[in-house]
């Protein structure tokens, strides 16, 4: 990014003088400024509560990055270690099987099963290792575009996703905690919780939490309590569903 920060922070303060809005200008560096963000800043706007918007979208953001900085510190040293492995695992397989094969090739008797398989695997390396490399940039590629392009692509992805034995409790538990978070700096700005959920449609980054939270507001809209819509939702159980029934989320609920 060309300028970085002074220059998103020129053309910003170049946009309010003209007369825009502030979410309006942040939403002008979607590579800055996600929607979700932009959403909060326009009802911290409209709610007379921008410092307060502010300062939690900061220290959400910092938290943030401190959990990220922490799982890249965790993750270096075995993510070296299993490149280098696989990195002498070729270089083997390449370089120095094929010289065995050869002597082997000498002795004009039969090689045992696992000395075979090792041979057959390096020369299956040795002879497809750069047209699947390729393939699988190509193939990658291809699911990025398709992902970005097609939204039951997406839909199915996700869904997929949070069906995975360990990674998708995980991620399920990450959506839940951007979505109570951003419900948390909404209401905190004194958003109502009906026109809070409006706002909530991109706040998870995933596609089936986003649409049950579409829902959840209709059902909110037509009068329905929180705890009701929550509780049929697939993507919110079985955390979410718990969490509507507490007495703080149905004191909201009636409030509303």
């Amino acid at each position: 990014m060309r300028g970085g920060l002074p220059r998103i922070v020129r053309s910003v303060a170049r946009d309010i003088t003209q007369g825009v809005p502030f979410s309006a200008a942040l939403a002008r560096h979607p590579a800055c400024f996600g929607p979700l963000y932009c959403q909060l800043v326009s009802v911290g706007e409209l709610a007379g509560a921008l410092p307060t918007v502010l300062a939690r979208l900061a220290d959400d953001r910092e938290r943030a990055a401190a959990l990220r900085a922490k799982l890249k510190g965790a993750l270096t040293y075995p993510v070296m270690v299993l490149l280098l492995s696989l990195l002498i695992t070729a270089g083997l397989l390449v370089g120095v099987v094929p010289t065995f094969k050869t002597i082997f090739d000498g002795f004009g008797a039969a090689l045992p099963a696992p000395t075979r398989f090792v041979l057959a695997l390096s020369d299956g390396v040795a002879r497809w290792s750069v047209p699947f490399a390729i393939a699988c940039v190509v193939a990658g590629a291809a699911c990025a575009r398709a992902l970005k392009r097609s939204p039951p692509t997406r839909d199915a992805v996700d869904r997929a996703l949070l069906r995975l034995p360990i990674v998708g409790a995980l991620l399920r538990s990450l959506a839940v905690a951007r979505w109570s978070r951003a419900l948390g700096t909404l209401l905190a700005a004194g958003t109502p919780l009906s026109d809070a959920f409006d706002s909530l449609a991109n706040a998870t980054g995933n596609r089936i939490f986003d649409r049950a939270t579409v829902d959840i507001a209709a059902r909110l809209h037509r009068g329905e309590r929180l705890a009701r819509p929550c509780a049929p939702s697939a993507a919110s159980r079985p955390k979410s569903s718990s969490r509507s029934r507490s007495p703080r989320n149905r004191a909201r609920s009636t409030r509303c």
